[in-house]
């Protein structure tokens, strides 16, 4: 009997001290007696969130007129502000033309215009189309660029005043969502975020831009015909 009792005090003993050693460490393991297999408390359970993914945006604006491409572009609403493109645009002199005959460019884009023969040109920027003030005028030659940025968002009209027949567009967007349609008219607009939009179309034909409110949702969306 003293024999099994002092085993019962030895195994208490080292029961307490065992006790004493894991309440004084930073970790904490529990013990179950009587059981030979540890608990284990699972994981709880993230919920997933599901991603918005931005989402492509389609239509038809009106066809090409005499080579000018109609251009489609979707302003968000509100005080959405987006850094201008580091890359330079690009307009170039050659043939006694203008290449390309509209050029996209955002607010704030350097724009490179470029003499690529052997003839002076000269390259007349008119705000509005054709029918506000002079962006600029200057003379172009062979290997020597002009660069330009242009401030102001809207429509600007290119002439040279040495060869009459040379016309071009230049189209300033303050939106990354922007785009020029193809000849028969088709556009397609990629990695949209769902919001409030007013969509511009513009078009060699139109007085001034097309303008209306639209809303794009969380899938694909097809704007119909715009700037008819």
């Amino acid at each position: 009997m003293m024999r099994v009792l002092a085993e019962i005090g030895t195994d208490v003993s080292m029961i307490l001290s065992r006790a004493a050693l894991v309440v004084g460490s930073t970790a904490m393991t529990i013990f179950v007696l009587g059981c030979s297999d540890d608990v284990e408390v699972p994981p709880a359970k993230e919920e997933s969130v599901p991603a918005v993914t931005n989402i492509a945006v389609f239509g038809k604006a009106p066809a090409s007129i005499g080579g000018f491409a109609s251009v489609v572009s979707l302003e968000p609403k509100g005080t959405a502000e987006f850094a201008p493109p580091t890359d330079r645009a690009w307009v170039g002199q050659y043939g006694t033309e203008f290449s390309p005959a509209v050029l996209v460019a955002r607010v704030g884009q350097v724009v490179e215009f470029s003499n690529d023969e052997d003839v002076v040109h000269n390259v007349h920027a008119i705000h509005g189309g054709g029918s506000g003030d002079t962006a600029f005028n200057v003379t172009t030659f062979k290997g020597i660029p002009y660069l330009h940025t242009f401030e102001s968002a809207g429509v600007y009209r290119l002439s040279c005043g040495i060869h009459p027949a040379m016309l071009s567009f230049v189209v300033i967007t303050p939106s990354p969502y922007s785009v020029l349609a193809d000849d028969s008219g088709d556009f397609r607009l990629d990695d949209v975020p769902p919001g409030v939009y007013e969509l511009v179309v513009w078009n060699a034909d139109l007085r001034a831009p097309v303008r209306r409110s639209v809303e794009i949702g969380e899938a694909e969306t097809d704007l119909g015909s715009v700037g008819g």
